[in-house]
């Protein structure tokens, strides 16, 4: 997969669909054996593509999720729409909900 993944779905400035609509199409496609999600942004990575990936027989356990900073300040200055804290939840909430529930292939 490629870069800004969540921003999947957005054509000349509208949100046609969303990054986990086209995941649960993948999903169903019996020919394609493993996906890897990468390089989505903490902010854009829904609770219902992880309870996905958790359940998947196709969709690995694994995320590629940038933290370009570790300060908060900085990440305002980059002007990311997350902090720090919402980068810990998110990986508390994946390890709860993937690494410990997921079918590993």
């Amino acid at each position: 997969t490629g870069v800004n993944l969540g921003d999947f779905g957005i054509i000349d400035g509208e949100r046609k669909t969303t990054f986990h609509d086209l995941c649960v199409q993948l999903d169903a496609v019996e020919e394609v054996k493993r996906y890897r999600i990468s390089s989505i942004e903490p902010n854009l990575l829904t609770k219902e593509t992880i309870n996905l990936v958790a359940n998947s027989n196709r969709f690995m356990p694994h995320f590629h999720i940038p933290l370009q900073s570790g300060s908060d300040t900085i990440l305002r200055k980059m002007r990311r729409r997350y902090g720090t804290d919402d980068y810990r939840r998110l990986i508390e909430k994946i390890k709860s909900k993937v690494l410990f529930n997921s079918k590993q292939v």
